[in-house]
């Protein structure tokens, strides 16, 4: 069974006649916007399955790599005048500074370039002889080891891939004859239902995991920053990665829109069949 024509963009130019100097413009521009072999999957994988999978890696990559704009926490010490808090801060520990991501802190001291490793056993001797009283570079290194976990993205991306293999898959448009008009109109093929709806499956269980991942590095990193600045009496400064939260609530949104127009899709084609049945 296919699905119902489509009207031909430049046909409608045809009978409105149009200069030729006009249509050959218009009709190099329409097949450059909407090439012949894009259609409604293509749009899926495109415009919500790509960023999203853009979105995770960019977060897992964060404080490992250059991206040291990319972290969860970041924990510095704060320039406090006057502390009643029972540890002292040295002045030499107002420049330390470490950030927190899935696979990798970084940390840099004063007048010092960032520096990143897999913990904080793996950070260069001099960072370990700046004095750090309440430990930030080993409370970095432990968030990340013992409350982030990546498992959750990755099987999302896992599933986001398994989708965008399965729509690319999707029977593409084909040019055929109208048999009344002989015309020629633009078709496309229903893609097969137990496909359709194993990707609709993947895609509900891949937003709903990303949606668990999200809710769990946000509060996560909010708990952390609220009971370090509270036991250290704000000597201790925490911020958030406002980059890492839009990568990681971003790819929740992309991901659901995606497997509602798939649903919508999947319940379109369910409905046209029992109207076409009932004929």
């Amino acid at each position: 069974m296919k699905m119902l024509h489509i009207p031909n963009l430049l046909n409608v130019l045809k009978e409105r006649e149009i200069p030729k100097a006009v249509y050959k413009k218009a009709s190099k521009a329409i097949q450059w916007v909407f090439p012949s072999w894009l259609g409604y999957h293509h749009v899926l994988v495109i415009l919500f399955l790509l960023p999203s999978l853009i979105c995770h890696c960019l977060l897992l990559a964060g404080s490992f790599s250059s991206l040291t704009s990319i972290y969860v926490i970041s924990l510095c010490y704060e320039d406090v005048a006057e502390s009643l808090a029972v540890i002292t801060v040295p002045s030499e520990s107002t420049g330390l500074e470490v950030r927190a991501g899935y696979f990798g802190i970084a940390a840099r001291s004063s007048n010092l370039p960032w520096k990143h490793a897999p913990s904080d056993g793996s950070l260069p001797m001099r960072y370990h002889d700046v004095q750090d009283p309440y430990s930030i570079v080993a409370t970095g290194s432990q968030f990340k080891n013992d409350v982030l976990f990546p498992g959750l993205i990755i099987l999302v991306d896992v599933l986001c891939l398994l989708s965008a293999i399965g729509l690319l898959n999707f029977p593409n448009w084909i040019d055929e004859r109208d048999r009344i008009t002989g015309s020629e109109i633009n078709v496309k093929p229903f893609p097969s239902r137990p496909v359709s709806r194993a990707i609709a499956a993947c895609l509900g269980f891949a937003s709903a995991l990303a949606f668990g991942s999200a809710v769990w590095q946000h509060t996560s990193a909010a708990s952390v920053a609220c009971l370090a600045e509270t036991l250290s009496q704000s000597q201790i400064h925490v911020r958030i990665g406002t980059t890492a939260v839009a990568l990681v609530w971003a790819p929740v949104l992309l991901i659901a829109l995606a497997f509602i127009r798939l649903a919508q899709e999947i319940l379109s084609i369910f409905i046209l069949d029992k109207l076409t049945d009932n004929d």
